[in-house]
């Protein structure tokens, strides 16, 4: 094999995986946009429940129904949240300190900010 031949192989190696990498980016992108697209549909899911349910209390509306609808949906959105980035949810668990409100990481046995240990029963979702 000649000297541009191992040139031009090195070439198409990195060319596939420029390739590879501009790939992965583009799906992180996707995935990024609908996640800002459902958090963005899930906000207001919880603007229209706090209306609903506002608008029920100041004038002794039963809105019972539409309360239910509103939680089905905000429940889907969540799920589809979820479902979209599934190591991010068990990324984002964290543990407060009791004895400080610190947040603390889900392995940590004691708080690293007051030395506090931690109960493995109190994760925040």
């Amino acid at each position: 094999m000649s000297g541009m031949d191992q040139w031009m192989g090195k070439a198409r190696e990195m060319a596939n995986a420029a390739g590879k990498m501009a790939g992965e980016a583009l799906d992180a992108s996707k995935t990024k946009v609908q996640e800002l697209k459902l958090s963005g549909d899930l906000k207001d899911a919880y603007a229209r429940l706090g209306t609903v349910v506002y608008d029920a209390r100041r004038g002794g509306v039963d809105n019972e129904k539409l309360v239910d609808l509103i939680l089905g949906e905000i429940e889907t959105l969540r799920e589809e949240l979820k479902a979209l980035n599934p190591q991010q949810e068990a990324e984002s668990r964290e543990l407060y300190c009791p004895q400080c409100g610190a947040a603390n990481d889900p392995e940590d046995l004691f708080c690293p900010k007051c030395g506090a240990p931690l109960s493995k029963q109190a994760p925040v979702e």
